[in-house]
């Protein structure tokens, strides 16, 4: 079952595991298991199954909280992510290896 989307407008710092660079994005919605991502600059090379990790800056909390997550899909600016633990994270490198 598909957990349930709550809008929202947080802007993120995206960079991509294994790659120099990167990208600003605004979260537009977000879950428990994943957010939907806008790419600020459309023409960052992220495709599905590159791991990132984001840095989501709360300016009405003046925190920020580090993510790490699975690109599954891209539509132009926009991209759906998973979110993924460390472990997660290093099982899918390795796997890659």
């Amino acid at each position: 079952m598909r957990a349930p989307r709550y809008p929202t407008n947080e802007k993120a710092e995206v960079e991509i595991y294994g790659k120099t660079g990167t990208s600003l994005a605004r979260l537009k919605n977000i879950s428990r298991s994943g957010a939907c991502i806008e790419w600020m600059q459309p023409d960052f090379a992220v495709q599905p199954g590159d791991l990132v990790r984001m840095t989501v800056k709360l300016n009405a909390l003046n925190k920020s909280h580090n993510l790490s997550a699975e690109v599954v899909w891209k539509d132009g600016s926009t991209s759906g992510i998973t979110f993924l633990t460390s472990d997660q994270v290093f099982e899918r490198m390795i796997e890659r290896t």
